[in-house]
């Protein structure tokens, strides 16, 4: 696990299709947990499964202050509206995540994995 206080690097894969996945760049405390107001990222995701990839770039802003729950602003105007939610728990390689998306009314639950935490060095 990075040092506290470090930014890092969260790479996530969805767990019904792994070629979906999703980096932020976030700041642990010394305990893994989350520490940071914002992260930023990107999905590289697709609607269906005939469609290419499609990359996503996106801030998550801390919408439940406890550094759990984040809202996403995507970076093409997506209307919906995205909640990953973190649990309040030290991060670690393997662990799953939630996602609600809410478009139109419609709400859609998925779980990502943490496949990776690595230190962050600004590429």
């Amino acid at each position: 696990m990075p040092s506290s206080h470090m930014p890092v690097r969260i790479d996530l894969k969805y767990k019904a299709d792994p070629k979906c996945v999703m980096r932020f760049v976030a700041v642990l405390n010394q305990d893994g947990r989350l520490q940071t107001d914002e992260m930023y990222g990107y999905a590289n995701e697709r609607s269906d499964p005939n469609e290419p990839l499609t990359l996503y770039p996106l801030i998550l802003k801390d919408v439940s202050e406890e550094y759990r729950q984040y809202q996403a602003e995507w970076g093409y105007g997506d209307s919906t509206e995205t909640v990953i939610d973190f649990l309040d728990r030290p991060l670690a390689e393997g662990q799953e995540v939630e996602r609600v998306d809410l478009s139109e009314g419609i709400e859609e639950r998925s779980v990502y994995i943490i496949t990776s935490i690595a230190p962050w060095s600004g590429a």
